[in-house]
């Protein structure tokens, strides 16, 4: 299935689906107008210096960096969590029960939102990702990957 944005949308047809895909647009469009181009192109550069080149959806990584900035208490617009955070992140994910792990980036990510002021709708669109955002976050904790997701800007 092609797709470019990172929620799915619901099965719909015509004009209900362009509406959807439109707003879905927007919300990752305005998540990511919170943080400045220089924070997001040295973000993205850490992931792959050619990502200027790839067709990648740039919600995710921002997404991600953000609630590591979070977890991390590092500033947050710059989308840079702080030498050996992702240690740190990985010693308080790996100690918690799972169950802990879903509610504590679910906490992390109303503190977020409540941070950048986000609206209702663009709230719902976040929490909507973490399902896919916890399963990446568990997946690489399983792996001792965790630098490869919560990735130090270059």
């Amino acid at each position: 299935m092609w797709r470019l944005l990172y929620n799915a949308i619901p099965k719909l047809a015509g004009i209900e689906f362009i509406k959807a895909y439109v707003e879905a647009a927007y919300y990752e469009n305005k998540f990511c107008s919170y943080f400045s181009a220089k924070s997001i192109h040295h973000l993205l550069y850490a992931y792959e210096k050619n990502y200027q080149e790839l067709l990648v959806n740039i919600y995710e990584p921002v997404l991600i960096a953000a609630i590591g900035c979070v977890i991390t208490g590092t500033d947050i617009y710059r989308l840079d969590i702080s030498e050996g955070g992702t240690a740190y992140i990985y010693r308080l994910l790996t100690e918690a029960p799972e169950k802990d792990i879903f509610m504590a980036l679910q906490d992390t990510v109303n503190v977020l939102t409540r941070f950048l002021t986000c609206s209702p709708g663009l709230i719902r669109y976040i929490h909507n990702s973490m399902p896919m955002i916890i399963a990446k976050i568990e997946k690489s904790l399983q792996e001792q990957a965790l630098e490869r997701i919560f990735v130090r800007p270059a």
